[in-house]
């Protein structure tokens, strides 16, 4: 690989890229051991792999799509969708705002039979980019360890399930 001397008096430039005009022009190309080596790492980072995410949440979360219904204030239901859910909380998509900091009721059932009825606080509410609906991120509280524990075991089920999927029937 032949690397370009750069001549920053010399250089053709746009928005991404800075290229000597000697090598547009076909001239002669020099080489330069920092050139090859700015080059060369400009090559690296832009091939590599992009570094691994760390799960930075206290629990693993699913996608998921369960009917719920949201208690607010003085006892009003609201029907309700269950986008995600985690031990620790859940992203629900709801006709109306939801005002961070209060707190609310979430009853649900799981895809394996559970029933889930559980006091969440707003954490935020963030309206669709289309649409009506309301997502909001809730934190469950007062949950006693029993429940929390069932709930993760659900997820952790659940993501094992998705993961390996499942064998289609042959005809």
């Amino acid at each position: 690989m032949q690397a370009i001397a750069y001549d920053m008096r010399a250089c053709v430039r746009d928005t991404n890229h800075v290229v000597a005009k000697s090598h547009l022009q076909g001239g002669p190309v020099h080489d330069d051991p920092s050139q090859n080596a700015i080059v060369l790492n400009s090559l690296r980072k832009m091939f590599a792999s992009p570094a691994p995410t760390t799960n930075h949440r206290r629990w693993h979360r699913i996608v998921m799509s369960e009917p719920a219904r949201v208690s607010v204030q003085r006892g009003e239901s609201r029907a309700a969708m269950l986008d995600e859910i985690c031990a620790g909380g859940a992203r629900v998509k709801i006709s109306q705002r939801l005002a961070p900091g209060s707190v609310i009721g979430i009853d649900f059932k799981t895809a394996a039979g559970g029933h889930h009825c559980l006091n969440a606080r707003v954490v935020h509410a963030l309206k669709d980019e289309r649409g009506f609906a309301w997502r909001c991120g809730v934190c469950f509280i007062d949950a006693e360890p029993a429940q929390i524990r069932r709930l993760d075991d659900y997820v952790e089920e659940e993501r094992r399930r998705r993961e390996v999927g499942f064998a289609m029937p042959r005809n």
